[in-house]
């Protein structure tokens, strides 16, 4: 759900980086993704207010980074730096990255299946700032799975800082139950390329399905 209405207002911005010939082409992948709200084929469209949300994440990001540069020079930055680094650089990303996985990565590989690199050149400004996010938007996200398993076999996720990984889980630092929240962004994962990669293929698609529901459904017994 669009919190933020991004689509009444942002969309009059995104309209000026875009060719109209590139708008007139753009639409939903098909019924199913137009009803769940991809109703684009650039991610800056699909992503609505988590663009919005990203954006502000980043802001602070960089922010808590300028205020630990000058934290050397300054009081008052230092004491903003040791205020918002624990808060921004792990626990909150964290906690953004699990609450916005599926939006993300559902946007983001619409957006490089759909994208025709021929005449890349000659495209709007907006169409290649839209592929080039949607590589590496979708890149740190595949990255962040194996950052996170890392973090939880390393015994480190039982720290206030990475204790989101671990939250609410039977067993929160031992045994598979730990991995609950590797499990499912790579369950998601999954169930992006499915649905992404094998739109032409709908048979395919509900068998591949059917089977990651019944192995995902076989590891409840674990938490």
């Amino acid at each position: 759900m669009d919190l933020l209405l991004a689509d009444k207002w942002l969309s009059d911005f995104l309209d000026l980086s875009v060719l109209p010939s590139e708008l007139e082409q753009d639409e939903a992948m098909n019924i199913f993704f137009e009803s769940q709200g991809y109703q684009s084929k650039f991610i800056l469209y699909n992503l609505g207010s988590t663009l919005v949300f990203l954006l502000m994440h980043l802001t602070l990001l960089m922010y808590a980074g300028l205020m630990g540069f000058l934290s050397s020079f300054s009081l008052n930055a230092n004491k903003q730096y040791r205020f918002l680094h624990p808060r921004l650089f792990w626990g909150s990303t964290i906690r953004f990255i699990i609450q916005q996985f599926q939006p993300i990565i559902f946007a983001s590989l619409i957006n490089i299946r759909s994208a025709s690199l021929s005449n890349f050149r000659n495209k709007s400004l907006g169409f290649k700032f839209s592929f080039t996010v949607s590589v590496g938007i979708f890149s740190v996200i595949m990255l962040s799975i194996f950052v996170f398993y890392r973090i939880i076999q390393s015994g480190k996720a039982a720290q206030d800082r990475f204790n989101s990984l671990i939250e609410g889980l039977k067993s929160s630092t031992n045994g598979i139950a730990a991995y609950w929240t590797v499990w499912t962004l790579m369950k998601w994962s999954l169930m992006c390329f499915m649905l992404v990669l094998l739109t032409d293929y709908p048979r395919v698609q509900l068998q591949l399905l059917t089977a990651l529901s019944i192995f995902s459904t076989a590891f409840l017994p674990c938490l």
